[in-house]
């Protein structure tokens, strides 16, 4: 069946096939990034399918090949924060982290089929879920430090269980990207799988099959380390002297990006240790309201999206002892927030 379209949103597509429900993302002109409507669209079909019986599973998708999820509509973000608009981000970032914890705890299990670009809110839609089937073309990465914000969408949580400590904050911190067979041996992915087998995957989950009874050939999981100088330069105890021993190759890289989001991610990792994913995403949303007001959210967004100078103007702009001078306390009051709560 066909679930009725929803008017505000053309670019999720909601149905069921047998047992299953079906949620496509279909804005590839924008790499599928999230708007506040796709959001509500997201969420409107997962209360749909929570009220059919006849619904045991879901499966989120994409439509193209080149991209689950490139992230959050930033651009929409920018013009709301040009005009003071703060209402309008509280609304996109309660809904979307709301959505995120709905997906992490919702009664029917949500199989994810990851191809092509998969970052920032992409991977928020996807690693919350109950399995992520990933494709051969699959590349992830929370790159928000490089538009001055940081990465939000419960990545403190998730990345914080990691079994290498020092892989999880290089990830955190600089962006990096990875692919399927680094995602699948740190658990962001659970199945790899080619995308040519997909349909039939998908017809057998139809057809009532549980994801751990479908025949399919799963891929090979090659070994994919990262550059082991990368990994003893996040072993050292603190920030500046991690940046003094980062490869140079990589420094051109990370010049890019903002410091003191590099910083407010640094200190949001170690915060966030041990805490559960519903904290986090309260804390999502401080940090994220903060980063709005703040200026360098809006300004990373200008250099890279809408004039595409790549010439952003920082807070604090790169120098050779940024770290070291620093104010930390300017940090410490990011997380701090006085007025609504995420699940106010």
């Amino acid at each position: 069946m066909q679930f009725p379209s929803i008017p505000s949103c053309k670019h999720v597509a909601v149905s069921q096939k047998g047992t299953l429900g079906i949620i496509t993302l279909s804005r590839p002109e924008a790499l599928n990034a999230t708007s506040y409507e796709m959001v509500l669209a997201i969420n409107d079909a997962l209360t749909q399918f929570a009220v059919n019986s006849s619904v045991k599973h879901i499966a989120v998708r994409s439509s193209s090949d080149r991209s689950f999820c490139a992230g959050g509509d930033i651009r929409s973000a920018y013009y709301a924060m040009q005009n003071k608009d703060y209402a309008a981000c509280e609304l996109y970032f309660k809904a979307e982290y709301q959505l995120i914890h709905r997906l992490a705890t919702f009664e029917k299990p949500i199989y994810a089929f990851i191809n092509g670009y998969c970052f920032g809110g992409g991977m928020g839609l996807s690693v919350h879920c109950t399995s992520r089937i990933v494709g051969e073309n699959a590349v992830f990465s929370m790159p928000e430090t490089r538009i001055g914000f940081f990465p939000d969408i419960g990545a403190a949580y998730f990345y914080n269980q990691l079994k290498d400590s020092n892989e999880a904050m290089l990830l955190a911190c600089t962006g990096y990207r990875f692919k399927r067979d680094h995602a699948m041996l740190n658990g962001i992915a659970t199945h790899a799988v080619d995308s040519y087998q997909w349909d039939t995957l998908l017809n057998q989950l139809a057809d009532g099959e549980k994801l751990d009874t479908c025949s399919y050939v799963s891929a090979e999981v090659k070994d994919a380390a990262i550059n082991t100088d990368m990994l003893l330069a996040f072993s050292k105890p603190n920030l500046p002297e991690i940046i003094k021993a980062l490869p140079h190759s990589f420094k051109d890289i990370l010049n890019q990006q903002s410091p003191f989001s590099i910083a407010v991610t640094y200190a949001y990792m170690k915060r966030a240790q041990g805490m559960s994913l519903k904290s986090v995403l309260e804390l999502d949303f401080v940090l994220a309201m903060n980063f709005v007001k703040h200026g360098e959210f809006m300004e990373g967004v200008r250099a890279l999206v809408i004039d595409k100078d790549k010439k952003p103007k920082w807070s604090f702009p790169w120098t050779e002892n940024v770290f070291e001078v620093m104010p930390y306390h300017i940090i410490d009051t990011m997380f701090v927030f006085d007025e609504t709560q995420l699940y106010s």
